[in-house]
């Protein structure tokens, strides 16, 4: 049997992004395959919960930080696969200081504004 895809995100910034919203529910919507977490420093544990919740994300899989070292140790500690974030620099740490694939999400808009795209 093939263990679960562990990814997780950081709420901050990202989450109001539409398209991001609708990914998330894709992978939570596939629970056969992905296992995901919220892993975030953003100053509202409320916050976080509440979209947990409102996802179906158990309250073990929602992880709140500090600082960004807090972050990368969870990341470690979970066993996660796959950390999605909305800043570069933090990419970067997670890909050279855990063991997980880290993946930028950035809006930018095309050049007719007429959509988002994202930059991985």
């Amino acid at each position: 049997m093939t263990s679960k895809i562990k990814v997780s995100f950081e709420i901050t910034d990202i989450y109001n992004l539409g398209d991001f919203r609708a990914f998330i529910k894709f992978l939570l919507s596939n629970d056969t395959k992905y296992n995901v977490y919220i892993i975030s420093n953003n100053d509202s544990s409320n916050y976080i919960h509440a979209v947990g919740e409102q996802l179906g994300i158990e309250l073990s899989n929602r992880i709140i930080c500090n600082f960004n070292v807090d972050k990368l140790q969870a990341i470690t500690d979970n066993n996660i696969d796959i950390h999605l974030d909305g800043i570069y620099s933090f990419v970067t740490s997670v890909e050279n200081e855990t063991e997980a694939y880290g993946i930028l999400v950035d809006s930018k808009v095309d050049k007719y504004g007429v959509k988002q795209r994202y930059v991985e």
